[in-house]
């Protein structure tokens, strides 16, 4: 996906900085949502030296890999479409994931 496709290009060298304003593989990582872009997300700008500005954008929700009956008891959710359901981050998951974010 998007997160993963672009650290990759980052990493081949195709660029020489990163706006990054859609970090939200970042929470998918770290609360199993079904779109992570692997531990690694935010890394390939620094490892190849070149200026990187991050936002935390798109970081309340993460897609939920189960049906809306897996969804644990009093979790908000909304259903984007048929296929894909997006659970309501915490205020404990936003934190962390911002402070993933603030370690890179």
């Amino acid at each position: 996906m998007g997160g993963r496709a672009l650290e990759g290009l980052i990493a081949q060298g195709l660029f020489s900085a990163v706006i990054d304003v859609v970090t939200s593989e970042v929470l998918e990582e770290l609360c199993g949502g079904s779109l992570t872009a692997g531990p690694e997300r935010l890394e390939a700008a620094g490892k190849m030296g070149i200026p990187q500005i991050v936002a935390p954008g798109c970081m309340e929700y993460y897609h939920w890999a189960g049906s809306v009956e897996t969804i644990p008891k009093g979790r908000k959710f909304h259903q984007h479409n048929p296929l894909i359901l997006c659970m309501k981050a915490t205020t404990e998951e936003m934190v962390k994931a911002a402070e993933v974010m603030a370690q890179n």
